[in-house]
């Protein structure tokens, strides 16, 4: 039964006081944050998540390094936040609590404040807000659901000693992980939900690691097996079973006994091999192709998919049996425009994946427009545009002008109408003359290595048009 809950602020002091209705007090409540997504030219400075709940005002500016504290003047409670940025001054901005809610003001900064990504003097906040200060970019949630248990802060350094699914400084994720990670000790089935590129093999070999299981992780991608060698790829099979068969063969099932079998895109798999799936998950054994005995393996499966299972079940295009024995417990990862407060630990993650050797750093309009853009793709969108601003880079600077112009878009949308344009003549022209460079740069009027230029910048290779 839900419990009623409220909460106050006392005047005399800025202490939340939490009061029960009839039914008790409740173990979470609603708070606000403020959370330092990155310095864009010193990555390594991090990220961190500051509650809001016990001040009424924040004062933000430069410092020798990224460090926070709150006092009490005898009237209000305030935070002080001090950031290692030369863009910034001493006392750049303040962040004040009014009747109506929060407001942030520049207090009188030598380069301004920008409230998403535009300039100004005040500027009202609401969820979801973006403010940019000197290189500093800090996003304002204003209605978090938080535990007793949640600390109050955390930052990227904190996280560090935590697998990669569960450095996260969005609340509602943490509480995700907390749960994957009570469910991995037991044998119960998981699915895990969400759109493509939310994460979802990353959480799954997450569960594997917190289960303690001592076999191996075996994904597998149920929308890739060929159709004809579903049965032999998932159950394995004996010497001479059929034309090609030239020795025995242990199928993908049986390779994670004792450990954890990843079905992703699991709704992909074709209602024959459905039926013989779930004979495996019952019976707990498998019987490779041309065998006749069944082999017993000690499963633990965890499947995943961004498609509507139990509409997928009421069509008749899922088997209800099979979606009742993986439905053990099911989660939905959040998308990336619903967890901006780990834009930071991303972005930072996927530039070492990508820049090898070398050190790169962006521009702060380049933080504005990632941290507005939408992300229908997620994370692994992100991680594209990364690579392609990495290979575009100057200096080891990524700018806005080497983001997507889907990106730009968000900062500049004139600037990625006339790229979008740009791009769809160029596309007409290499298709017009079969991807011959020369006449292409021609008709355009350019030459060829402006031609080449732009084919690199759109991802283009003029041999498709042949």
């Amino acid at each position: 039964m839900e419990r009623l809950w409220c909460n106050r602020m006392l005047e005399s002091s800025g202490t939340l006081s939490y009061v029960g209705g009839e039914e008790g007090i409740r173990s979470t409540f609603r708070a606000p944050y403020l959370v330092l997504l990155m310095v864009a030219n010193r990555l390594e400075v991090g990220s961190v998540r500051l509650s809001l709940s016990e001040v009424t005002r924040v004062n933000v500016g430069r410092g020798e390094a990224l460090v926070h504290s709150r006092t009490h003047n005898g009237v209000e409670a305030e935070m002080h936040i001090e950031v290692p940025d030369g863009w910034m001054s001493t006392r750049h901005l303040t962040l004040q609590c009014e009747p109506a809610g929060w407001v942030v003001r520049d207090a009188g900064s030598k380069n301004g404040c920008y409230h998403n990504g535009k300039r100004c003097g005040e500027a009202a906040l609401v969820d979801g807000d973006l403010i940019g200060c000197g290189n500093a970019s800090f996003l304002f949630r204003s209605d978090v659901e938080r535990s007793h248990l949640d600390p109050a802060d955390v930052s990227s350094l904190q996280l560090r000693s935590q697998p990669t699914a569960s450095q996260t400084l969005s609340l509602p994720l943490s509480h995700l992980m907390s749960e994957l990670a009570q469910v991995a000790t037991s044998q119960v089935s998981v699915i895990l939900g969400g759109e493509t590129g939310t994460g979802k093999e990353v959480s799954a070999r997450y569960v594997h690691k917190c289960s303690g299981r001592k076999g191996s992780f075996v994904a597998v991608n149920c929308g890739a097996l060929p159709a004809t060698l579903i049965e032999s790829e998932l159950f394995g099979h004996r010497k001479g079973a059929f034309s090609g068969a030239n020795t025995d063969r242990v199928g993908i099932v049986q390779t994670s006994d004792g450990g954890t079998l990843f079905l992703d895109e699991v709704a992909e798999l074709p209602l024959e091999a459905q039926v013989k799936l779930l004979r495996c998950l019952q019976e707990r054994e498998v019987v490779p192709v041309g065998a006749t005995r069944p082999v017993p393996v000690d499963l633990r499966v965890v499947a995943a998919t961004h498609a509507d299972l139990p509409a997928l079940v009421q069509s008749g295009d899922f088997r209800a049996d099979l979606y009742a024995r993986l439905a053990g417990v099911s989660f939905r990862l959040p998308e990336l425009r619903e967890r901006r407060e780990d834009l930071g630990l991303l972005v930072d993650a996927l530039l070492k994946r990508c820049a090898g050797e070398q050190t790169l750093h962006l521009e702060r309009e380049a933080v504005w427009a990632m941290a507005m853009y939408g992300w229908p793709l997620n994370i692994r969108e992100l991680e594209q545009a990364l690579v392609a601003g990495a290979a575009w880079s100057e200096r080891g600077v990524i700018g806005l002008r080497h983001l997507p112009p889907s990106v730009r878009a968000v900062l500049q949308p004139e600037e990625a109408v006339e790229q979008d344009a740009l791009k769809v003549e160029l596309v007409t022209a290499l298709r017009k003359h079969a991807g011959n460079v020369s006449a292409t740069a021609r008709e355009m009027g350019k030459a060829r290595v402006q031609i080449r230029r732009w084919c690199k910048r759109y991802e283009l290779d003029p041999a498709h048009f042949r």
